[in-house]
């Protein structure tokens, strides 16, 4: 493989229908030879931050998690594909982060540190996008 095959390439999916970018300082892909590389990815539409339609009416955030998740794993397919990769055959590894004002020992003092969120919903969606 010649050095220049390994020029880091950004990665920007949509920005050609005037999607904007988002706030921070950074692609949401980079793209080393074979290898692409996403992060920072948001249930954001970086403009008003979490869109209205993912907000469910019911305020139950197991059913926020489902709809956030849906949007989060689009987009990721969005920009792999964008990379000329598919996610189903080309994923080595995906890590996740849940941010939450819990656990915290004064939500939960016993520090069993319980969301009682039900991530049954999120788990058949990852499952559903990358198969």
């Amino acid at each position: 493989m010649k050095k220049d095959d390994n020029t880091p390439i950004a990665i920007w999916p949509g920005l050609e229908e005037g999607v904007p970018k988002p706030v921070m300082p950074y692609s949401p892909a980079v793209k080393v030879g074979d290898w692409v590389f996403i992060a920072g990815q948001l249930a954001s539409d970086f403009k008003t931050g979490v869109p209205k339609n993912l907000i469910p009416e019911d305020k139950d955030p197991s059913t926020g998690l489902g709809m956030q998740s849906e949007f989060v794993l689009g987009n990721m397919a969005q920009t792999v594909q964008a990379a000329g990769l598919n996610m189903s055959e080309d994923s080595v590894r995906i890590w996740e982060w849940f941010v939450s004002d819990r656990p915290n020992l004064e939500n939960d003092p016993e520090g069993l540190f319980s969301h009682d969120i039900d991530i049954h919903t999120y788990e058949k969606l990852l499952e559903k996008a990358f198969s």
